[in-house]
């Protein structure tokens, strides 16, 4: 016999997003219909929050914990494992984006700090023109040179 519709059970994909990380921590486990991997994507791509990887190291690590009840310390092996991966995957993205311009990934990162640092609930900055890009691109990637000029002046004096 079915349910009537009223008592049916909601799908993951049927509740509000922000309700996501905790439904997966209850339900993972009795849920046939969940996959986990889908639901986080649904979770990282509509709240696009947080921006930055190591945020996102810290709320893996924390649906892991809860979930399987267990406690990964920041020196053990399996973080070690998920926050260089989680870390590799954002280098990546700053590489890819770089290549395709020619640029230094390093630099380009430094110049989107203000968006990529964005905090849940805080507005996104307004975008900027490719123009206004380069120009804080040359002026980043200026103050980069004049540091590593000063380093190595320092080294030839010691």
């Amino acid at each position: 016999m079915t349910k009537p519709h009223s008592e049916a059970k909601k799908q993951y994909w049927e509740l509000p997003v922000e309700e996501l990380p905790d439904y997966i921590v209850e339900s993972w486990a009795t849920d046939d219909e969940l996959d986990v991997g889908d639901a986080l994507h649904r979770y990282y791509e509509e709240t696009r929050c947080p921006r930055e990887w190591t945020e996102i190291n810290a709320l893996t690590i924390d649906l892991w914990n809860r979930m399987f009840q267990e406690n990964i310390e920041p020196d053990s092996p399996a973080y070690g494992v998920i926050v260089s991966g989680i870390a590799a995957s954002a280098g990546a993205v700053w590489h890819t984006v770089a290549d395709a311009f020619g640029l230094d990934a390093g630099t380009v990162e430094t110049v989107l700090d203000d968006w990529y640092e964005v905090e849940p609930g805080e507005p996104v900055p307004p975008p900027i023109t490719w123009g206004e890009f380069m120009r804080r691109y040359r002026k980043e990637e200026a103050e980069w040179a004049a540091l590593q000029a000063e380093w190595a002046a320092r080294k030839e004096k010691s």
